[in-house]
């Protein structure tokens, strides 16, 4: 897939696909099956436009989310449109061997467009922290700059408390911010002064990125214990694109 948008629209190939071509991806890859279901397909065709602004291949989405990294794979097999979200999902797979499943979902919302990540889980923890999570978010991230995404939301599993926040990602609302960062005060309470401590959290403004860097002289990592341990469950988010510091920290560490 190519970096610009050429004339394939929105985040697609340099050559347009014909009508039919996408329609046929539809007829292979949607809920909806057979040519009597071709006014279901052309309603999908239609809802993607809707959501991103522009048409955009259906192919390309999956593709998006197609990945192979060592002898790993992630392999986009259905997209469908429900409720005015484009769904993806399929499974992830070790030499050709089902190990788990992912769902990503695409949405429109108050003029903007933005991605849900709703599920990314190996069921053998033999088959963890091998790459394939972080080359599928590479190539993701990747397409969502081209095709026009503002914003990626999450909510993390247990063991995510600490891995997300330290790609850049951060509570959504100011509210969490402020909560978390009195929690996080009282938790350094617990190893310097309360002055310490309360300086220490106006510098970081409760964002789960900058607590996520907190560590002492010694090294002791002192945010990662706090959201590892104490950190109750909320979603995350970040910006795709731009020059924040989210943006920046997620560029670094994907490589983009």
């Amino acid at each position: 897939m190519s970096k610009g948008g050429g004339s394939g629209g929105r985040g697609g190939r340099g050559r347009a696909r014909s009508r039919e071509a996408m329609l046929a991806t539809l007829a292979e890859h949607s809920g909806v099956f057979g040519a009597h279901y071709s006014e279901q397909q052309e309603r999908i065709l239609h809802d993607l436009q809707n959501i991103f602004g522009a048409q955009v291949d259906p192919a390309d989405i999956l593709d998006a989310y197609r990945v192979r990294h060592g002898g790993y794979t992630a392999a986009a097999e259905q997209i469908d449109v429900f409720g005015g979200e484009v769904r993806i999902s399929g499974d992830l797979r070790a030499a050709g061997r089902s190990i788990g499943t992912f769902e990503r979902s695409i949405y429109r919302q108050a003029g903007k467009v933005h991605a849900t990540h709703d599920l990314f889980e190996i069921d053998d923890p033999a088959h963890r922290r091998m790459g394939l999570g972080r080359a599928a978010l590479k190539k993701q991230f990747g397409f969502y700059g081209r095709a026009g995404v503002k914003s990626v939301h999450l909510d993390p599993a247990w063991d995510g408390h600490v891995v997300w926040p330290k790609m850049g990602f951060d509570w959504q609302s100011a509210a969490q911010r402020q909560a978390h960062g009195a929690q996080f005060g009282r938790y350094l309470s617990g190893y310097m002064s309360a002055a310490a401590a309360n300086k220490i959290v106006r510098g970081t403004g409760g964002h789960a990125y900058k607590i996520a860097q907190i560590r002492t002289k010694g090294g002791e990592r002192l945010g990662e214990q706090w959201l590892t341990k104490r950190a109750s469950p909320a979603g995350l988010r970040i910006p795709v694109g731009g020059h924040g510091a989210q943006w920046r920290i997620l560029k670094h560490k994907l490589g983009l």
